[in-house]
C-alpha cells in the first residue's frame, strides 16, 4: 500500500512539525508538487525555499496527473478507470 501526501502535511513536514520516520511507501502527486513549488517562489524567500522544496520533492515519487476532469450537468468528476467506485457512467 502507498500513501499519498497532501500538500498541507508537507508543508507541516518542512515546517518541522508532523516530522515521523521515512517511509518507502510514501508518494507525491504531480498536483501537491506543483503546488509546494508555486508557494516556494511566491514566499519571502523564493529561491531558498525553492530549493528546499524541489529536495523534499526529489525524496519522494511522484504520481503523474495525466487524467481530464470530466464535466457532467452535476458538476466536475476525476476521471477513474473503468470498474472503479468513482468511474463516470456513459
Amino acid at each position: 500500500m502507498r500513501l499519498l501526501l497532501d500538500t498541507n502535511t508537507c508543508i507541516e513536514i518542512l515546517r518541522g512539525r508532523n516530522a515521523g520516520q521515512p517511509r518507502a511507501d510514501i508518494v507525491l502527486s504531480a498536483i501537491v508538487r506543483s503546488e509546494l513549488l508555486a508557494g516556494a517562489l511566491l514566499s519571502a524567500k523564493p529561491d531558498e525555499n525553492r530549493r528546499i522544496a524541489e529536495a523534499f520533492c526529489a525524496l519522494f515519487p511522484c504520481l503523474a496527473f495525466d487524467k481530464s476532469p470530466t464535466f457532467t450537468p452535476n458538476g466536475m468528476h476525476a476521471c477513474a478507470a473503468p470498474g472503479t467506485s468513482s468511474a463516470q457512467e456513459t
